[in-house]
């Protein structure tokens, strides 16, 4: 499985946040556990987990805020307060579905976004391959990565 190289990754998100980021290639990185994460799931063709991806709740925080114009304080505090923000989670939603482009445009097996909300307890069933730090102009900055099921 191939994922998205840093190149790709800025270009796709200040396309859909209209912000110039900084993203960093994290070599074997996790995504921190200085805050709680997101966890996402695409599926392939025959509804089959095919890729994870974590996001811990600054970048989506941040993202999801970025993406709807909201201030980046709103962002901020629920980052701080280290509970998610459904309404900037459901705008990294989107982000996280656009991104599916990046792997379908790398890849054969055609991978869709999993519909239902994925909940994961304990260590995810992949080490993640491809990890980034990404800093969103006036934003906070945080961590994405992919791994393959």
């Amino acid at each position: 499985m191939q994922f998205p190289d840093k190149t790709a990754m800025a270009e796709t998100f200040e396309m859909m946040l209209g912000k110039e980021v900084d993203i960093v290639e994290v070599p074997h990185g996790v995504v921190k556990d200085r805050h709680p994460k997101t966890t996402y799931v695409y599926l392939n063709d025959s509804d089959e987990p095919t890729i994870l991806v974590e996001a811990d709740l600054s970048l989506a925080h941040a993202a999801g805020a970025a993406m709807a114009l909201i201030p980046p304080s709103r962002a901020s505090d629920a980052t701080e307060a280290g509970e998610p923000d459904v309404e900037l989670l459901a705008n990294f939603k989107e982000v996280i579905n656009i991104l599916s482009a990046l792997l379908n445009d790398r890849n054969d097996v055609h991978v869709r976004l999993d519909p239902h909300e994925t909940e994961m307890t304990g260590p995810p069933p992949t080490d993640l391959q491809a990890v980034f730090e990404i800093e969103i102009d006036r934003y906070d900055s945080g961590r994405i990565g992919f791994g393959a099921y």
